[in-house]
Formats: C-alpha cells, sequence, structure tokens
C-alpha cells in the first residue's frame, strides 16, 4: 500500500496504532501512515482534510466536509419540543459510556447528553449511575458490532438485571 490510515482513540475497534505498526515490519516499502485519533466532530472533519490532502484529493475533501458541515448544520438548527436525556452506552461487560464525539452528536441532534463529557474518552460506569441518571433513551452502540451482535449481547445483560426494568427508558 502506498498510504495506512488507522486510529488511536481505540484498540477495540478498526486498526490500531500497534497493529499498524506490526504489520509494517513485514513490508519492504514503507507507505505513509497517518494516524487518526479525533475526539470531536471537529477532530473528524480535520481528518477528512488531512486525508484528502494525503491522497491528493484536497477538493474532494474540502466538498466533503462543507456537505457534511451543512448537514450539522441543519440538524444543529431544528426546533425541537423536548430534549429528552440521553445514554449511549458503547461496551456492555462492563458498562462504558460513549464519550469523544458522541456527546457532541446528542447534543446536536436535540438531546441531552447523559453520564458522558465531549472530547473525553468513553469510561467505565455503574449500574447504579445509569438508574440515577434515570435516561429517557439508551442508545446500545458497542464499538465493533454489528446490530445483531449488539442485541443478542445487550439483551442477555440487560434482562438479567433488574433495575433495568425501572428506568424510564424501558416503560
Amino acid at each position: 500500500p502506498d498510504i495506512i490510515i488507522g486510529q488511536g482513540t481505540c484498540a477495540v475497534c478498526s486498526a490500531y496504532t500497534n497493529e499498524i505498526t506490526r504489520a509494517l515490519e513485514i513490508l519492504e516499502n514503507k507507505p505513509v501512515v497517518e494516524i487518526m485519533d479525533p475526539h470531536s466532530i471537529d477532530d473528524i472533519l480535520s481528518s477528512i482534510t488531512t486525508i484528502a490532502r494525503r491522497l491528493d484529493r484536497e477538493k474532494q475533501g474540502i466538498e466533503l466536509t462543507k456537505a457534511l458541515q451543512k448537514r450539522i448544520h441543519d440538524v444543529k438548527n431544528t426546533n425541537y419540543s423536548t430534549r429528552p436525556k440521553t445514554l449511549c452506552i458503547e461496551w456492555v461487560e462492563p458498562f462504558f459510556t460513549a464519550g469523544h464525539w458522541i456527546p457532541q452528536m446528542i447534543e446536536i441532534a436535540g438531546g441531552t447528553n447523559l453520564l458522558s463529557k465531549s472530547g473525553e474518552h468513553s469510561r467505565k460506569m455503574t449500574i447504579d449511575e445509569v438508574v440515577s441518571a434515570d435516561p429517557d433513551i439508551i442508545i446500545m452502540m458497542p464499538c465493533g458490532f454489528d446490530v445483531n451482535r449488539t442485541r443478542s449481547e445487550c439483551a442477555d445483560s440487560l434482562t438479567k438485571n433488574p433495575k433495568w426494568i425501572n428506568l424510564r427508558a424501558f416503560k
């Protein structure tokens, strides 16, 4: 390859820095390596521009970034009648909040983010924290899982804990 694009945000997700380093050891011709480590939506948009520039596709990168910024602007400027308390769970056993850019996305989409902060790493949380927050909406989004795996693993974890059934999000 001419370029390898990886991420330094999470070792569970796609190609992580350590895996890329090991792969480079066996390649004769060393490609350019671009490691993205976004913690906000602006960081993601900046990463798009950086990658486009590396691929000599700066014009397309700028067009894509502008299109995404417009979509974000349109969603942000929607009038919402309510701002539901929303909890995004990034990992199931143990529970982890979804950090980095996810809290920003919740706020932009009209929700009130719970138990995590924009730009910060995802963190372990307890069921008691979830119960205290009593979210209106819970979004199960385990890192690297497809929908079917999310359903099966989350259903298992949630049905085993009676504290879930009293949450507003489950009523």
